[in-house]
């Protein structure tokens, strides 16, 4: 297992240069002045040249890539020339609304995908399974930014239900950081109101994020259900004359919630591309709005940043998606892909 995690970590590290690299690069290819951005547009050339210098863009695109390698290296990300602040607080900043989020998202893919993918393998080829795979169908293929524009006209502009935008209410003060999310700090300090006036924000932005990978799950659980279903330990318990539930529940599902461990780390990914989009459309203040504003005004050192935290954070949780899909299938071996 150590030998397993060494190597994984050293993957991990050629990874995040990669991606590093790549996004340093992609940013810097943009036919763009970002100084002239940052200078405003009545500024002088000399204003946009000290800015220019102030931020190396002066300088060969090579030298800039090694000193930010070597800032990267000691875990230097920059300064954003946006905020004027370092990146890295920026990040710490802006990443807990995005954690919040992407929690809640993944919250209501494992509670809504599993059953309706266990209901869907029970009553195989009968109506009920046509209709939870067709919304599952539905629900992967339509685009995340319209699902957000259309759960915001129905539940905000005509039932009048769920607030519009952000992470909370006019009028609601936000908590003391005591761990940076808003709904645990409310609830910490007893603020009743203000943690279900963050619950009702945060619905809309959730669900909208954890349906785009609904039907993932849902095709999966039902995958492996039907595999498992069909092994002779299952039809030896039926012969015995055990309840089906029984049968389901202890025999089947267990053992198909194994691979459904890879399967649900392998959402992280989708969940942070995700925020994005839902973010800016929801106008909540997380990472995904922060790069986009970043990738607006040509922010290089943000952009780089942003993407070589959230590869880490990709890279991190596989490992540990790994590591308990061995641990939960002794069958398995280090490496081994889960049997789909």
């Amino acid at each position: 297992m150590l030998a397993f995690i060494l190597r994984r970590l050293a993957l991990a590290i050629l990874v995040l240069w990669g991606a590093a690299t790549i996004a340093f690069f992609v940013s810097h290819a943009v036919p763009a002045d970002p100084a002239r951005l940052i200078a405003g547009p009545q500024a002088t050339h000399a204003q946009i040249e000290a800015v220019r210098k102030a931020y190396g863009l002066n300088l060969p695109l090579y030298e800039q890539y090694g000193f930010y390698l070597g800032g990267l290296m000691h875990g230097n990300l920059g300064y954003s020339m946006l905020t004027q602040q370092p990146v890295l607080q920026n990040i710490y900043d802006y990443f807990p609304a995005t954690v919040e989020l992407g929690l809640s998202s993944f919250v209501i893919f494992v509670v809504v995908g599993l059953p309706l993918g266990v209901l869907a393998a029970v009553y195989r080829t009968r109506w009920v399974d046509q209709v939870v795979r067709t919304l599952g169908v539905a629900a992967t293929s339509a685009p995340g930014f319209w699902l957000a524009i259309m759960a915001q006209l129905v539940f905000y502009g005509i039932l009048h239900w769920l607030p519009l935008e952000g992470q909370f209410g006019v009028g609601i003060a936000p908590p003391h950081p005591l761990t940076g999310f808003y709904i645990v700090d409310d609830l910490l300090e007893g603020h009743w109101a203000a943690f279900m006036d963050g619950l009702r924000h945060l619905v809309l932005p959730a669900v909208t994020l954890g349906l785009a990978s609904v039907g993932y799950m849902i095709r999966m659980t039902r995958s492996s259900m039907l595999e498992y279903m069909r092994e002779d330990y299952v039809r030896t318990a039926r012969a015995k004359g055990l309840p089906e539930m029984r049968v389901l529940l202890r025999h089947v599902l267990r053992n198909a919630l194994t691979p459904l461990i890879s399967i649900s780390g392998l959402q992280v990914g989708s969940v942070l591309s995700g925020v994005v989009v839902i973010e800016s459309v929801f106008d909540w203040p997380g990472i995904g709005r922060y790069l986009l504003t970043a990738v607006l005004n040509l922010d290089f050192n943000a952009i780089v940043g942003v993407t070589v935290v959230l590869t880490l954070v990709y890279v991190v949780v596989n490992l540990l998606t790994d590591i308990a899909y061995v641990l939960t299938d002794p069958r398995a071996s280090l490496g081994e892909s889960p049997r789909l």
